[in-house]
């Protein structure tokens, strides 16, 4: 079987790159970038995507596995604690949500996704999970091309009239396409940008991506990958260095990020008046204002998860924004509706608990400092705008929890060798 070399400074390894962890970690991640379109990958359940289904099921059944053989990773280590916590805090919300079988079921699944993600990258350092997710992604790249080839009329013209000449692919939306294909382009870079995964035929979907990305017509995600590649040695030198000058770097890096969000908007409506759209984000503005204002209501623990956005208040938000507006367009604002500053705080906890342990471990496992460096911009930046955090079947929350682990694995291997 073909292998990739994996080099470590503690010497060399070699992962098979048909390995049963690998291979099954590239499919959930090729099932998890966006709902497939329905017209063209039918459904048995109405409402839901087929290929949500399925990882659904994968994650119920594989999650036992991964409860029965790996727990203790998740009991023993604060960043799995701490994201076990959060999920626990998911399903826990029934006890206050206006949908309580919603967050009894969504909550389920996030604890059944830990626990089968767990499974998966118990064998798999954090090159094979930034391998699976570059693969996985791009395999839906070529699914929406092969889509467009064959149903032209749904793939390659957006549902909403205003995007009618944009494509959507094998999705629903396509806003979806311009996030897997950002995906592809920002995964593509960080494996060519180390000199252990440096292959230029990642070049090619890399290419793919960048013309389905103005395909798409996603302002957002077309700016993402801009302020990637200009965020990327910001925070690998971040990452690398110690004492003060770690501290002065992240006082910079804080200023630009603050920088970033005053203008972030701003760019993206110079970006988005390129394809004619309306410099409001199509009344993400006003949206957002709405949120603001419910969240003070409740601020402490929020209306627990899938609650906020009920039937009742879409029909209010269609009235007043003229679509239906089924999520907040922004992972922090629905992280904090759903969970409230328990859940956010939470998160940030995982986040500097994973962030200060990287720091340890990539002196050993470069690795992990590559799994890393491409995914804390991708999801700060995709969550600006769109809702990717805690989502149970989402690849970006998905690879946020492999990274949780996966330090927490990494933490106590260090520490078992003294």
């Amino acid at each position: 079987m073909k292998e990739i070399a994996l080099p470590l400074n503690s010497g060399s390894r070699h992962a098979s790159a048909w390995s049963i962890p690998f291979l099954a970690w590239t499919c959930v991640c090729t099932l998890t970038v966006g709902n497939f379109n329905s017209e063209i990958v039918p459904s048995p359940v109405s409402g839901n995507s087929l290929n949500q289904l399925l990882v659904t099921l994968f994650f119920f059944a594989w999650g036992f596995y991964g409860i029965a053989k790996r727990s203790g990773v998740a009991l023993g280590e604060k960043p799995a604690v701490a994201v076990l916590a959060l999920c626990s805090l998911s399903i826990a919300s029934a006890a206050w949500s206006d949908v309580p079988s919603q967050s009894l079921l969504k909550g389920a699944t996030f604890i059944a996704g830990l626990f089968a993600v767990l499974a998966l990258v118990w064998r798999l350092n954090g090159t094979e999970i930034l391998l699976g997710i570059f693969y996985g992604s791009t395999a839906t790249l070529v699914l929406s091309v092969l889509a467009a080839a064959l149903y032209p009329d749904i793939a390659q013209h957006d549902v909403v009239l205003a995007n009618a000449d944009a494509w959507r692919g094998i999705f629903p939306q396509k806003n979806v396409l311009g996030r897997a294909a950002m995906i592809v382009f920002c995964s593509g870079f960080t494996l060519i940008a180390f000199k252990e995964t440096r292959r230029f035929a990642f070049l090619v979907p890399m290419l793919g991506a960048g013309y389905l990305l103005v395909k798409s017509q996603s302002s957002t995600s077309i700016v993402g990958c801009a302020a990637f590649i200009m965020a990327y040695p910001a925070l690998l030198i971040f990452m690398r260095a110690r004492g003060y000058k770690a501290a002065v770097l992240a006082c910079l890096l804080l200023i630009a990020l603050l920088s970033l969000l005053a203008s972030f908007g701003t760019i993206i409506e110079m970006v988005a008046s390129i394809f004619g759209k309306d410099l409001t984000f199509t009344g993400r503005s006003f949206l957002w204002t709405t949120l603001v204002e419910d969240y003070l209501k409740q601020p402490l623990l929020g209306y627990g998860t899938g609650a906020y956005f009920s039937d009742q208040r879409i029909g209010l938000f269609d009235l007043r924004l003229g679509w239906d507006a089924d999520n907040a367009h922004n992972g922090f604002f629905e992280l904090a509706l759903e969970l409230g500053a328990a859940g956010i705080g939470l998160f940030l906890l995982i986040f500097w608990l994973v962030t200060s342990r990287v720091r340890l471990i990539s002196r050993e496992k470069p690795e992990i400092l590559q799994l890393f460096l491409f995914l804390t911009p991708v999801l700060a930046l995709q969550n600006l705008m769109e809702s990717t955090l805690m989502r149970p079947t989402n690849i970006m929350w998905l690879a946020f929890v492999a990274l949780t682990l996966r330090t927490s694995i990494d933490m106590r291997e260090l520490r078992n060798r003294g």
